[in-house]
C-alpha cells in the first residue's frame, strides 16, 4: 500500500512538472522581437555582403563575419561585424524591417574604410545589382529635374 501512495505522487508530481513546464514555455510560433530581429538580420545578410563589396575599391575583404542583430532603443535592427577575422576592421548596419531590399545605413571603423579605399567617398558606391533604379527607369523624374522644369 505504501509503494502505490509513492508511485501515485510520484506520477503526480511528474504530471504537474510537465503541465507547470508546458504552461511556462512559449509557443513556437511566436517569436520574440529579438528572434525576430535574429531572423531578418541573417536574411539581410547578402545584402549587407553586397554592401560591403561595393564599397571595397581595394578588394581589401576576403571574409565577413556578422554578430547577432541586435535592437537599438527606437526599434531598429543594428548588425555588427568584422571583415578579414580583424575586429579592428569593423563595420555597423543598421536595418529598416520595412524594407527587404537594402540597408538602411551603414558605417565602417576608419582603419576598414582606409584599408577599402572609401574614406574619402562622400556617397555610397552604386551596387552591382540587376534592379535598375527608379531614376534609371524614368530618367529626369528626380526631384532636382522636377523642381527645375517647373521653374523653366
Amino acid at each position: 500500500m505504501i509503494k502505490m501512495q509513492k508511485y501515485i505522487m510520484a506520477g503526480a508530481t511528474l504530471i504537474l512538472l510537465s503541465l507547470l513546464l508546458i504552461g511556462c514555455g512559449k509557443d513556437d510560433d511566436q517569436l520574440s522581437d529579438q528572434e525576430k530581429a535574429e531572423q531578418f538580420g541573417k536574411m539581410m545578410e547578402p545584402k549587407m555582403e553586397e554592401r560591403i563589396h561595393a564599397e571595397d575599391y581595394n578588394s581589401f575583404v576576403k571574409s565577413i563575419h556578422f554578430n547577432k542583430a541586435k535592437i537599438d532603443p527606437l526599434g531598429g535592427i543594428t548588425v555588427d561585424g568584422y571583415v578579414n577575422d580583424t575586429t579592428d576592421y569593423d563595420f555597423t548596419f543598421f536595418l529598416n524591417h520595412q524594407d527587404k531590399n537594402d540597408v538602411s545605413s551603414f558605417g565602417f571603423s576608419d582603419e576598414l574604410a582606409k584599408k577599402m579605399g572609401n574614406f574619402d567617398k562622400s556617397e555610397p558606391a552604386p551596387l552591382p545589382s540587376k534592379e535598375s533604379t527608379f531614376n534609371e527607369k524614368y530618367p529626369g523624374t528626380s526631384l532636382r529635374n522636377l523642381h527645375q522644369r517647373s521653374n523653366d
